[in-house]
């Protein structure tokens, strides 16, 4: 969850040196999770009412590519940061919105 969250406020800056070195410790067992989220975290369509989730259909084409075992346990896990990644991306664009009003009146 740290992860999701950590990615979730750097976007597309987690590459860069500097914001990297600021990322939480991932366990080596949970590394093939976290490289499956970046690489499907592109396939989402975004829109004017916000962002989209993973595709299903990118995460089985993923697992399938990947040669994943438990596909049913995989995809559990993925759907649960991406519900996390979500939520925080909602609400961090909710409160942008709020602040926007708020300088509109």
């Amino acid at each position: 969850v740290d992860y999701v969250e950590w990615f979730a406020d750097w976007g597309e800056y987690t590459n860069l040196p500097t914001v990297a070195n600021k990322a939480p410790s991932i366990p080596k067992y949970f590394q093939p999770y976290i490289t499956a989220f970046s690489c499907l975290h592109r396939d989402r369509i975004n829109t004017t009412d916000g962002i989209s989730y993973i595709p299903f259909a990118a995460m089985i084409e993923y697992m399938q590519w990947a040669n994943i075992e438990d596909q049913e346990a995989f995809s559990d896990i993925l759907q649960a940061m991406d519900n996390v990644y979500v939520k925080k991306i909602t609400d961090k664009r909710n409160k942008q919105m709020k602040r926007q009003k708020r300088k509109i009146k």
